[in-house]
């Protein structure tokens, strides 16, 4: 009987034993979990944060012209985070300005992408194609800007200097005078339809375009614009 009762308190201990044993590493693992969620919750703040800081930095160089640093930093952040629109869109801003107009054209195209409802994209991206010489594919993208903002003198003013490249002088008569519509103050929409009306043989209204025209440029402080305009008035036959 001492035996069984020895063999038994030995097994008891044993399990005791193993149960003690279990926990620690259940709780060795719950630990280790912690540990894991707590370092990718870590990992994940630090690269938002570092996305910040060269969004950041890429906008500064941007405005002080240095565009090729600043699409470095944009190029970084896309590299952590390859959704994200700003960086797109402004890695794009940048590459129009350098004049590659076909590396501007695929981050814009990027940002469509990720928000079918940017105007912005939209508007650049025709710009972009327009200094190509895509000018239908600038149309398209100028329309697609106008049914996201009906009110867009910008748009309505690109897209009538596309129209006016392929020698539709009357669409681009009819953009230019809805971005007149919109901005009344637009100088330079008078003085496209200005040039697009004396296109179509109409003296009177060229005239009238691009003496409000110089009007609006003189009132505005351009004087190189204010004294095109004058030559143009003098020569206009």
């Amino acid at each position: 009987m001492k035996k069984i009762s020895i063999v038994i308190t030995a097994l008891s201990l044993s399990v005791a034993t193993i149960a003690i044993i279990t926990k620690q590493k259940q709780l060795i693992v719950i630990r280790t979990d912690k540990i894991e969620k707590s370092n990718y919750t870590s990992a994940i703040k630090s690269e938002t944060e570092k996305v910040s800081m060269l969004l950041d930095r890429g906008l500064k160089r941007e405005k002080s012209g240095d565009y090729t640093e600043a699409i470095e930093d944009y190029t970084q952040a896309i590299q952590i985070n390859p959704a994200n629109e700003f960086a797109y869109k402004h890695r794009g801003i940048a590459r129009e300005k350098l004049g590659d107009y076909t590396e501007a054209i695929e981050d814009y195209t990027q940002v469509i992408q990720i928000n079918p409802k940017n105007e912005f994209a939209y508007n650049h991206r025709g710009i972009a194609r327009e200094k190509l010489g895509d000018y239908t594919e600038a149309i398209e993208d100028y329309t697609q800007a106008i049914q996201i903002n009906f009110d867009s003198a910008f748009a309505y003013k690109n897209r009538g200097v596309a129209r006016f490249h392929l020698e539709d002088y009357s669409g681009a008569i009819e953009d230019y005078t809805e971005a007149i519509k919109i901005k009344p103050q637009a100088a330079f929409a008078y003085s496209y339809r200005g040039v697009a009306r004396h296109k179509l043989g109409d003296i009177s209204g060229a005239t009238k375009d691009l003496q409000t025209a110089a009007k609006l440029f003189k009132k505005q402080n351009n004087k190189i614009a204010h004294q095109q305009i004058t030559d143009m008035l003098e020569n206009l036959e």
